[in-house]
């Protein structure tokens, strides 16, 4: 977006400011004869705005919300800060946006259902969560620290997201039978699958809570049936609030949900109960090292240095065998590892039928 639109609205015309074409020129087509163009006078208000629309991807901080291959913390000199938190809706571009607060106790979440094809991320349903500050809940980045920009897959992969994970496969993109016929097609390569998630709901109309709800079933079919997130944020005083994640999924044999905290700065992850050491590789770049029972609920703390503190309450799953999984993974937005969780929901041994997973995680944050 910014870097087609600064050149259109600036640089192009900078440089054509004042042509004129020669006096006996008048295009074939159209009759056009211009003398001392002037661009900016002509388009600059549309490509203003156009510009101003990226403002409702900025979270409160004025940097981008890393959103598939956007840079992480990239700040914008184009539009200044709102200065307050609102609940936004950009189908187009498949992201729901529920926030409230003003300054410095502004917070807003974003639930992505955009495809997952060409500059774009296997990050279907994944969430971002902004509050007191900074992101409790990171999304990925587009190359991140120099140092590790050998973890570029990583970057881009299921699980570097806060998503669901079926059956350990990565998540669809370019499938043949989603693909948009030739001549409907604005492109010829990546553009043209069309793969989507739906937006079900998207409720800000009561002041106690704001609601969204998007499915993704093309995520990882034929091979689920139900994939769907609903999230409900409840703002409280102060900038302090809760979030309700209830992720549904059907089909396959294993379910990872994956959580981690905020990526900007480091932080600490504390387990309410005692686990056992199990050490497993998963996903290339994930080191587990601890395994907890989930027979009862759990709850998760993760401290950052600022004082912020974000905890994550796990009820039980439907069905299947449910554990919690405890490692480190790259850090991603620096040098480093991080924290990170996998709950893992998994058929009985010699069960057939296909696995249905009901997630529910409630977030809390405060300082």
């Amino acid at each position: 977006h910014r870097q087609v639109l600064t050149p259109l609205a600036y640089t192009i015309p900078e440089l054509l400011a004042g042509y004129s074409d020669p006096p006996d020129y008048i295009n074939g087509k159209d009759g056009t004869h211009y003398d001392n163009l002037d661009l900016q006078k002509k388009y600059g208000l549309l490509l203003t705005n156009a510009l101003n629309a990226w403002a409702d991807t900025l979270l409160p901080d004025h940097t981008s919300a890393a959103i598939s291959d956007t840079e992480a913390n990239r700040k914008t000199s184009f539009t200044f800060p709102l200065g307050y938190s609102r609940p936004r809706l950009l189908g187009a571009s498949g992201l729901a946006v529920l926030g409230s607060g003003t300054g410095s106790t502004q917070s807003e979440l974003y639930l992505i259902y955009k495809g997952t094809i060409g500059h774009q991320h296997q990050d279907a349903l994944s969430i971002l969560w902004y509050a007191h500050g900074l992101e409790v809940l990171s999304e990925s980045t587009y190359r991140g620290p120099v140092e590790s920009r050998h973890f570029r897959p990583w970057y881009r992969s299921a699980p570097a997201h806060h998503t669901v994970i079926v059956d350990e496969r990565p998540q669809f993109s370019q499938r043949k039978d989603f693909a948009i016929p030739a001549e409907n097609s604005l492109w010829d390569n990546s553009g043209s699958f069309n793969n989507q998630g739906k937006l079900l709901t998207f409720d800000t109309t009561l002041p106690e809570a704001q609601f969204v709800e998007a499915e993704f079933v093309r995520a990882y079919q034929p091979l689920v049936s139900q994939y769907q997130r609903t999230v409900a944020y409840v703002p409280l005083e102060q900038g302090d609030g809760y979030v309700i994640d209830i992720f549904r999924v059907r089909g396959g044999k294993k379910h990872d949900y994956i959580l981690r905290g905020g990526l900007n700065q480091p932080h600490t992850a504390k387990v309410s109960q005692s686990g056992i050491p199990f050490e497993k590789d998963l996903y290339d770049h994930v080191g587990i090292h601890t395994k907890y029972d989930l027979s009862r609920a759990v709850e998760l703390g993760f401290e950052h240095a600022n004082g912020v503190n974000m905890e994550a309450n796990i009820l039980q799953p439907v069905n299947g065998t449910v554990s919690l999984l405890e490692g480190e993974a790259p850090a991603i937005r620096r040098n480093g590892t991080a924290p990170y969780f996998i709950l893992r929901n998994q058929s009985q041994e010699g069960e057939t039928g296909a696995l249905g997973s009901t997630f529910v995680v409630v977030y809390d944050v405060s300082k």
